[in-house]
C-alpha cells in the first residue's frame, strides 16, 4: 500500500466509525423511543465500543410529580451491582496484603459462629459458603426503616444452620456480601461507604457515584416508582444500611462507563486480581466469579450482573473481547432491563461487525 492510500484509509478510519455509531444511535433510539412509549420505560442507557461511547439517552421521569427528566447524569440506585465493588474493595486489600483469599473469614473477624469457621473469603466472594440469604422482608424484625449494623445484618442469620458444606454447592447470598463489607471495615479501620469513596469512587473521577443515604441532599437523584394495579407510585424505600455492601450504591451510566474503563486500564486492580474476578466458579450458565456473573453470548464471553431493589432495576454487560459495554439504569421497579440490555447489545454487535 502506498503513501497515499494509506493516508486515505487513515482518513476514512474516523469516519466509519462515526457512521457506524450514528447508525447504531439510529437503531438504539428507534427501540427504546417505542418501548419507552409501550411500556413506559423510565431510566437511562449507554452503550461503549473500545472506550467510545456510541449510544447515550435517557428517558422517562426521574421525578414524576415535578416532571423533571431522566439525564444521562441521573443518579439511579444500582442495587447488586454494588457487589463488583465490593469484590473488587476485596481485591485491593489482597494486593495490599492485608488478607488473603484461601483464609477463613473468622482469621479477620473471629467473633462468628464455630459452624463458620472454615469459610473462606473465596467462598463468600463466590456465593459458595453455605451461610443462609436474607431473603425476606420479615428476616427484618425491627422494620424497614430501622439503622442496622453489619453486625445486626449478620445476626439475622448466625443461628440458622448453613443450607450445605462450604465449598460444596452454589446460591446467592446477600449474607455473603454483607460479610464482605463487614470485613472491608474491620481491615480499613473506616467504613464501607468511606472505604469505597477513598479507594475507588474517588481515584477514578466517579463523582457521580456512592453509598446511597436518604438523609443527604444530592442532585440528581432518581425517586423509585413501582406498579400497584396498573397506577404508577412513589417504591418503599428501605434504610441503605439493609442492602449494605451487597446493594446499597448510586450510580450513573457515565460513571459506570469510567468504571468499565478503568478495568481495562488496571488503575484499581492489576491483571491477575481480575483473572481471579472473573474466572468462572460455580452458579450461572457457565460460572459466577466475584461479583460478576461469567458466561458467554453468541460466541462471546460475557460479564455481567443486574441488580433489582424497591422502585429501581439496573444491569451492566461487558463484552471484554470486543471491548464493548452495555449499561442499563431504570427508576421503575420491575422494568425488563436484561431484556434491554441484551437487545442493545445485539444491535450494536450489528452495527459494528
Amino acid at each position: 500500500m502506498n503513501r497515499l492510500v494509506l493516508l486515505q484509509v487513515l482518513w476514512l478510519l474516523p469516519v466509519a466509525a462515526a457512521t457506524r455509531a450514528d447508525d447504531l444511535s439510529t437503531r438504539a433510539g428507534t427501540y427504546l423511543d417505542a418501548l419507552s412509549e409501550t411500556q413506559n420505560f423510565s431510566g437511562a442507557i449507554l452503550v461503549a465500543h473500545q472506550g467510545r461511547i456510541l449510544v447515550k439517552r435517557a428517558y422517562g421521569s426521574a421525578n414524576v410529580e415535578w416532571s423533571v427528566p431522566n439525564t444521562p447524569q441521573t443518579k439511579f440506585e444500582i442495587g447488586s451491582l454494588t457487589k463488583q465493588f465490593t469484590a473488587t474493595a476485596i481485591l485491593h486489600l489482597v494486593e495490599s496484603g492485608k488478607l488473603r483469599l484461601d483464609a477463613p473469614v473468622s482469621t479477620y473477624i473471629p467473633d462468628l459462629p464455630n459452624t463458620w469457621s472454615r469459610i473462606t473469603i473465596h467462598q463468600l466472594l463466590t456465593h459458595t459458603s453455605g451461610i443462609p440469604n436474607t431473603e425476606k422482608l420479615s428476616d427484618y424484625a425491627q422494620g424497614l426503616h430501622h439503622v442496622y449494623s453489619p453486625e445486626e445484618l449478620i445476626g439475622l442469620v448466625r443461628e440458622r444452620p448453613l443450607a450445605y458444606e462450604p465449598g460444596a454447592k452454589w446460591k446467592y447470598s446477600n449474607t455473603d456480601y454483607y460479610l464482605l463489607g463487614y470485613l472491608i471495615e474491620r481491615l480499613s479501620t473506616e467504613s464501607y461507604a468511606s472505604y469505597l469513596q477513598h479507594d475507588l469512587f474517588g481515584p477514578l473521577g466517579m463523582a457521580d457515584t456512592g453509598y446511597n443515604s436518604y438523609s443527604t441532599v444530592l442532585p440528581r437523584r432518581a425517586n423509585g416508582y413501582a406498579r400497584e394495579g396498573g397506577q404508577l407510585q412513589n417504591a418503599e424505600r428501605p434504610d441503605p444500611s439493609i442492602p449494605y455492601s451487597a446493594g446499597a450504591v448510586y450510580s450513573t451510566v457515565e460513571d459506570l462507563f469510567k468504571w468499565d474503563e478503568a478495568l481495562y486500564a488496571e488503575t484499581i486492580i492489576k491483571r491477575a486480581s481480575q483473572e481471579k474476578m472473573f474466572s468462572p466458579y460455580k452458579g450461572g450458565s457457565e460460572g459466577y466469579g466475584y461479583g460478576w456473573f461469567l458466561t458467554s453470548k453468541d460466541g462471546r464471553k460475557k460479564q455481567y450482573h443486574e441488580g433489582s431493589t424497591f422502585g429501581f432495576g439496573s444491569f451492566i454487560a461487558r463484552y471484554p473481547s470486543d471491548h464493548l459495554l452495555v449499561v442499563v439504569l431504570s427508576n421503575q421497579e420491575g422494568t425488563d432491563v436484561k431484556s434491554i440490555a441484551d437487545t442493545l447489545g445485539r444491535l450494536a454487535f450489528e452495527t459494528i461487525k
